[in-house]
């Protein structure tokens, strides 16, 4: 299925879906006793594109069918898988804060993962048509209003595990 929407499909999400996530996968395939690599593996998936991009999509996908009055049954049962999702990433975050409590390292692996998979996670937002990733129009939106959004709930969700959201600056 995935193979019909590789058009759709750009290089930033390849990085961090094929390469990150899997390698996210993989490593606690090969040792599932490895802590470290399950807090690497709850940042990338249950923060960064659970919490971060999921969540910031669908944000956007159901403001804009409520605005528009479209698809109104579609909208209430998205709006609960939301919820739910929601719900997903408060464990995570939980999950990574009791790390970061019970060994400071931990707080390392979450800033280290972050700094790799920050600079392309946001783009994975972006046709790959456009041509500057970082100003374009949706049907809906402008780029900026949908990566202040991501910017802000990623923000929220370090201050929560208590880490500094200023850590960002720098990834």
């Amino acid at each position: 299925m995935i193979d019909k929407q590789r058009s759709v499909i750009n290089d930033d999400w390849k990085t961090l879906f094929d390469d990150i996530l899997h390698g996210c996968a993989e490593d606690l395939r090969r040792d599932p006793s490895d802590f470290g690599a399950l807090v690497r593996g709850v940042t990338v998936y249950m923060v960064v594109i659970e919490g971060m991009l999921a969540l910031t999509a669908a944000r956007f996908m159901i403001r804009s069918l409520k605005e528009r009055g479209w698809f109104p049954g579609f909208t209430a049962g998205f709006t609960a898988v939301n919820r739910d999702e929601s719900r997903h990433v408060g464990f995570g975050v939980k999950f990574l804060a009791d790390a970061i409590k019970d060994d400071p390292a931990n707080a390392k692996i979450v800033e280290a993962t972050l700094k790799e998979a920050l600079p392309v996670a946001p783009l994975v937002f972006v046709p790959p048509w456009v041509e500057d990733p970082y100003n374009f129009q949706t049907p809906f939106y402008h780029s900026s209003e949908i990566f202040e959004y991501a910017a802000k709930s990623l923000s929220k969700k370090l201050a929560a595990m208590g880490l500094d959201p200023a850590m960002l600056a720098t990834a």
